[in-house]
């Protein structure tokens, strides 16, 4: 009986540090995916986020931008970034296309993968970041670069003179 008494107390101690472990894990998921998100975002709408701070930061006088004239001129700025950001991509890719596109094929093979997770059905505490982080290597190293050349020579050997 106290064999087997240890052993059950073993077990409980053992299922009450796995939990521990997990709820951990999860707060530390939400840290990283939280900082790089934050990153990410502030790194993408650096400019425009100052612009609208400054709208009304600065004085700049009743008849220049009255309140609601501040008001239309932020969210005109909002919704200007989809074309803005898709425009800076469009030419900084010309100046390094394969870094370029290894980053964004890198991008969307990580989080191709963490919404595979999610679909799954893990939780924040049972995501496998390390998994998401092989995938966007897998997508930078591999998939990115190696399309890039792809198409360079399917327009080289079957361009058919432009017919494709």
């Amino acid at each position: 009986d106290d064999a087997a008494a240890e052993i059950f107390r073993a077990e409980n101690l053992a299922a009450a540090a796995r939990r521990s472990f997990l709820n951990n894990l999860g707060v530390v998921n939400l840290l990283v995916i939280s900082t790089f998100g934050i990153g990410i975002v502030y790194s993408l709408l650096e400019t425009d986020i100052r612009a609208i701070f400054a709208l009304y930061y600065f004085d700049l006088g009743p008849d220049v931008y009255p309140g609601f004239a501040r008001w239309v001129v932020a969210l005109d700025l909002i919704l200007r970034l989809p074309g803005e950001l898709l425009h800076q991509y469009e030419a900084l890719v010309p100046t390094n296309p394969v870094f370029y596109k290894a980053c964004t094929s890198g991008v969307a093979y990580t989080f191709g993968d963490f919404v595979s997770q999610i679909y799954q059905g893990r939780t924040l505490a049972s995501l496998d970041l390390p998994r998401s982080f092989r995938s966007g290597a897998a997508g930078f190293i591999g998939h990115g670069p190696l399309c890039h050349y792809w198409m360079l020579t399917m327009e080289q050997y079957l361009d058919f003179g432009g017919a494709w």
